[in-house]
């Protein structure tokens, strides 16, 4: 190939490299406990993937996994409720900073999967999201809220989240056959193993309503005369 005069044969790159996107910063603890490598691994690739689906490039996350008895003892300080719960957040939201933080109870989120018929990853994604969208700014304190925080989960899942869930929308009652079932075989291995232990099912007892008391009518007095 010939060569134009004054060129020296060698292919000039004009600009720089473009730059790339960058990542979202995760800062995350585990509780040392069983399966908390496994499941560290995976609470925090779902959490990358929600952030990204987002376009949260420039947001930072502080992610917690911990035990029943820590996320109990959090519920309690911040919150005023003496139990355990799966997820808490605690929101930042510093604009192209800090989001918050999420703090996740790995043998509560474990527990949920088997009885929704999920996998671990598939609740962590509930539960992440359910964060994420307090970390937003969104509650579900009042209904109104809730279906607006309802809607942000949809978007960020592809499919009705924890709100959607318990407020019974569309696409979680489409699949209410196959969690009946996963319910159902769940229910039957718990009773077995009450029984081995020498206890019985709790049953729900239904309160009977009043019936409302009527009043009695009575004869009008006669006028004093």
């Amino acid at each position: 190939m010939a060569e134009l005069p004054g060129s020296t044969g060698k292919v000039e790159r004009s600009g720089t490299r473009p730059r790339r996107a960058p990542k979202p910063l995760i800062f995350f603890s585990a509780q040392r406990m069983p399966g908390a490598k496994q499941a560290a691994a995976l609470l925090q690739k779902v959490a990358m993937d929600l952030l990204l689906h987002e376009q949260m490039n420039e947001r930072e996350l502080s992610l917690s996994l911990v035990d029943d008895e820590q996320i109990r003892k959090l519920n309690d300080e911040w919150r005023g409720k003496d139990k355990h719960t799966d997820v808490l957040s605690f929101p930042m939201n510093i604009p192209w900073g800090m989001l918050g933080d999420i703090v996740v109870s790995l043998p509560t989120a474990q527990r949920q999967a088997k009885e929704n018929g999920l996998t671990l990853e598939e609740e962590f994604r509930f539960l992440v999201c359910h964060g994420i969208c307090h970390c937003l700014g969104y509650d579900h304190k009042k209904k109104g809220d809730a279906y607006r925080m309802a809607g942000a989960e949809r978007r960020m899942l592809g499919t009705d989240g924890m709100l959607g869930i318990s407020l019974g929308l569309p696409a979680y009652r489409a699949a209410a056959p196959a969690r009946a079932r996963a319910y159902q075989q769940w229910k039957a291995a718990e009773i077995k193993k009450l029984k081995a232990l020498g206890l019985e099912w709790p049953k729900y007892v239904k309160k009977v309503k009043p019936e409302p008391k009527t009043r009695r009518r009575t004869k009008p007095k006669p006028d004093a005369q």
